[in-house]
């Protein structure tokens, strides 16, 4: 850590784990469809007694994708799993809640088109979710804190 350096920067970022953070910015999109993203991109919807407002548990991403079938074949039936395995990565470490049991089922937008993936702003948006749960995790009412602690660790060890 330079001298009079006291925050996270995404410089850090991107030396520190490889996110990129030029590119298109990670937003919010409108995805007033969650249930069909999931059918689309994952070719499943996952039962509502695993899903909490548009969040699904990673418990049931683990479940249900953790094996590939032996009869896969073709590339569009083993696209379902990278997505699944990217959407798990991503709440369960990139950008996860403070309890780290849930993935918001709209991070699926972003996983359509595995060209326009590597685009994207990556480590701005996760520097973004780690600041914004440092913050809320300020209240003395909150338990734990979200965010992708690692980066927090590494940064502390630089």
């Amino acid at each position: 850590m330079p001298f009079r350096e006291c925050t996270i920067t995404l410089q850090d970022v991107g030396m520190l784990v490889g996110l990129p953070v030029d590119g298109e910015p990670v937003l919010s999109r409108d995805s007033a469809n969650i249930l069909g993203l999931a059918h689309d991109f994952l070719g499943v919807v996952p039962p509502q007694s695993e899903i909490k407002g548009h969040c699904v548990k990673l418990s049931w991403l683990a479940t249900n994708f953790n094996d590939i079938a032996d009869d896969i074949n073709e590339l569009h039936q083993l696209l379902p799993y990278a997505r699944a395995w990217i959407l798990h990565s991503l709440g369960g470490l990139l950008v996860p809640d403070r309890f780290s049991s849930y993935v918001s089922l709209r991070w699926l937008a972003f996983l359509g088109d595995f060209q326009t993936i590597k685009t994207y702003a990556w480590g701005a948006a996760v520097l973004g979710c780690l600041y914004r749960n440092l913050c809320t995790s300020t209240d003395y009412k909150t338990p734990s804190c979200g965010g992708f602690t690692l980066l927090l660790q590494l940064w502390a060890w630089e």
